[in-house]
């Protein structure tokens, strides 16, 4: 909704620091969500098919999340860790 107002509007000015609040807090939300699943990631030991499918698409709900706000390069950041596994 923010999008469609101009930068300079009062209502825009007036929300822009619950806004920023809002959104430091859903990062850290899917950076915790991004290293878990890279810990399950690296801990593939032996698993079925079907864990890691489940696992696959939890990280691909997960990076899309991140797209949608923006930071992609960060979720990649997070991924690419010490101890990260590279797929």
């Amino acid at each position: 909704m923010l999008s469609r107002l101009p930068q300079r509007h009062p209502f825009v000015l007036a929300q822009s620091s619950r806004v920023a609040l809002s959104k430091r807090t859903i990062i850290e939300d899917l950076s915790s969500a991004t290293r878990e699943c890279r810990v399950n990631i690296r801990d593939d030991g032996e698993v079925s098919a079907e864990i890691i499918r489940e696992r696959d698409e939890r990280l691909l709900k997960v990076m899309s999340l991140w797209e949608k706000m923006g930071e992609a390069a960060a979720a990649l950041k997070i991924l690419r860790e010490k101890g990260g596994k590279s797929r």
